[in-house]
């Protein structure tokens, strides 16, 4: 049975690495896998959300030109090109990064936020109102970053999207050993001012 719109749920997601891509499996919803095949430095990053066996939404690395730049670490405070978003084979969004720990999507009609708190805390905000918090584990164990979303149920298919984002985070904050980093380098992050957080 699906969550109602205004449940309070919790998704557990865990980083497992693969022969040629890295693989995100949900323990609550084990029909939905998120993929981040492995790019060289210059090539666009791809990430995949598969339900049941169909990718259901895909998202793409605009610019070659733009990711090689920021590759170089003298750019380490812009680490992150834009993603096209693409679901069920229908463009329906793109990210944008506002500064190095705010990055924002549109889909449809709808704004979300992903903010940075800490170095462990993010968090996501639809049209100005707060709806997950994404909190990852401190122990990272043969590069399995487990993440922990507690979130209220607010659209259709908010689960792949969660993926989607989960995925994000990882590949822009935590791409190597568990720990957190801007581009090339590591970051020690106690604490970063943005829109809401605690639940």
């Amino acid at each position: 049975m699906l969550p109602g719109k205004g449940d309070r749920m919790l998704l557990h997601i865990k980083r497992k690495w693969c022969l040629n891509h890295f693989e995100f499996r949900a323990q609550e919803q084990e029909c939905v896998i998120g993929k981040k095949p492995y790019s060289f430095i210059i090539l666009p990053h791809r990430i995949q959300v598969i339900y049941n066996g169909q990718i259901d939404l895909y998202a793409r690395q605009r610019n070659i030109l733009l990711r090689l730049l920021n590759a170089l670490p003298i750019l380490f405070r812009f680490p992150f090109t834009p993603y096209t978003i693409d679901f069920r084979g229908r463009r329906v969004g793109r990210t944008k990064m506002i500064d190095t720990f705010h990055i924002t999507f549109q889909i449809a009609k709808d704004r979300y936020d992903l903010y940075t708190h800490t170095h462990l805390r993010h968090s996501i905000v639809k049209n100005g109102e707060q709806v997950a918090l994404i909190r990852k584990d401190t122990e990272t164990y043969m590069e399995e970053n487990t993440y922990c979303i507690d979130y209220i149920a607010f659209s259709d298919f908010d689960v792949e999207l969660l993926m989607f984002i989960c995925v994000l985070v990882d590949m822009s904050y935590y791409p190597f050993d568990g720990k957190f980093a801007i581009g090339t380098k590591s970051v020690d992050v106690t604490h970063i001012s943005g829109d809401t957080c605690p639940w």
